[in-house]
């Protein structure tokens, strides 16, 4: 709605508005009129004129009020889809789209000004048993509490976002690959300490890999984070709850 009045003009919507609250407090007046003639009901000339200045300052208020109440309600729903479009709804990290975006414009940055940066992939161990075993209600849970925990841990620069089913994507700003090391080590932390699966008899842990700018020539952000894929997934062979950085040695 902010757009279609940014495109038209306040004056030009005021003055649309008015002229439409006007034409339906004159053809409400018209309709009374029809109707009084209609009935054969004798009416002076002041009383006719009184009660269309009363239908007209009844109507106008009314549509005026739906008009703005209806504007009100579009704001609320073009909020909720930006909320929506930027935040995942079950663990309150970044969509993963709103993510890329993020990333790439801090990539650039990155290229223009020549500093580090780390991009980190996360995915649950054993994730799946937890679903299988004891339903996607408690699947559900283990993100959020996942992700409550992540939203504790992270810097204000830094990004995180839900990639995908159990996987969780990081984008570390000016940050060195021994301290992309130190923040994985916290999220190993973050496992065993915030989310407790002993009632469940299932070891939860997680598996990294990281991937560090400049250390790997990277055109765009897609490159960093195939790189930490595949490092994330070397971890998963090795037997999981591991952090693997990518190097063309590890992965070959």
């Amino acid at each position: 709605m902010r757009h279609f009045i940014s495109k038209i003009g306040q004056i030009r919507t005021v003055a649309l508005l008015s002229a439409l609250t006007i034409a339906i407090a004159l053809a409400s007046t018209l309709a009374f009129t029809v109707l009084v003639i209609k009935l054969n009901v004798e009416l002076n000339l002041n009383t006719v004129l009184l009660i269309s200045v009363l239908v007209t300052l009844t109507i106008a208020p009314m549509m005026s009020w739906f008009i703005v109440g209806l504007f009100l309600k579009v704001d609320r729903l073009e909020a909720e889809m930006r909320l929506l479009a930027t935040y995942d709804s079950l663990t309150g990290l970044l969509t993963r789209r709103e993510f890329l975006e993020r990333a790439n414009y801090f990539h650039k940055v990155a290229l223009r000004e020549g500093l580090p940066y780390a991009l980190i992939i996360a995915d649950l161990d054993n994730f799946k048993e937890i679903n299988d075993h004891f339903g996607h209600l408690t699947g559900d849970q283990t993100l959020e509490f996942f992700g409550e925990a992540i939203l504790a841990n992270l810097r204000e620069s830094d990004l995180a976002c839900r990639f995908g089913g159990d996987e969780f994507l990081f984008f570390l700003p000016n940050t060195s690959r021994d301290q992309a090391q130190q923040f994985g080590d916290r999220l190993h932390s973050v496992i065993t300490e915030t989310i407790d699966c002993s009632d469940l008899e299932i070891d939860l842990s997680i598996s990294l890999g990281i991937a560090c700018y400049p250390g790997i020539p990277a055109e765009n952000v897609k490159d960093l984070i195939s790189a930490a894929d595949n490092a994330m997934y070397q971890a998963k062979r090795s037997g999981g709850n591991k952090t693997q950085h990518y190097s063309l040695a590890s992965i070959q």
